[in-house]
């Protein structure tokens, strides 16, 4: 019952965590200056994860 219970937190946890880059994502397009920041936001993304992938 433990196994499984540890199995299935890891799931929701995935789950209640899930809708934060889509809010995120919504606030910074809604900015006046949404098209640019939208940009960098995925740009300083793209690039973190090329630095953390070494």
């Amino acid at each position: 019952m433990g196994a499984v219970l540890g199995d299935v937190l890891g799931f929701a946890a995935g789950v209640g965590v899930s809708p934060l880059p889509i809010i995120a994502v919504t606030l910074t397009l809604a900015t006046p200056r949404g098209r640019l920041n939208g940009i960098l936001f995925t740009w300083a993304g793209s690039s973190d994860s090329r630095y953390w992938a070494r």
